[in-house]
């Protein structure tokens, strides 16, 4: 069954899964940058279990901002999923966090089409 709009946020709304799937609602994955390795991950790429090995490993993580990419493959799910390509985006403060102001361009851009 189809909503008049779907939801898109970020890893910052601390949202379960079981009430994301329940609720159908969209998130913008986070990037994980590993330092010692350099490995990037996108957060659904890494299990917690892995994730917690490499920091008991000695690795240093740091978040970087999603790529235009994901905004746009997210929000495209999300306007195709609503009965009116209508999307509701409630992301982390500017000032928080780099992620809206990363996906911002393609937000606008979507917003126009």
């Amino acid at each position: 069954m189809s909503t008049k709009f779907s939801i898109v946020t970020d890893r910052a709304s601390d949202i379960e899964p079981e009430f994301q799937q329940d609720e159908k609602i969209y998130i913008v994955p986070t990037v994980i940058l590993f330092e010692k390795t350099n490995e990037v991950f996108r957060d659904t790429e890494i299990t917690k279990s892995e994730f917690l090995a490499k920091l008991n490993n000695g690795e240093v993580a740091k978040t970087g901002q999603p790529s235009l990419e994901d905004f746009d493959t997210i929000y495209r799910k999300a306007a195709h999923a609503s009965e009116q390509n209508q999307v509701l985006a409630i992301h982390v403060s500017s000032k928080l966090s780099g992620t809206f102001n990363s996906g911002n361009p393609r937000i606008k851009l979507m917003g126009q089409k």
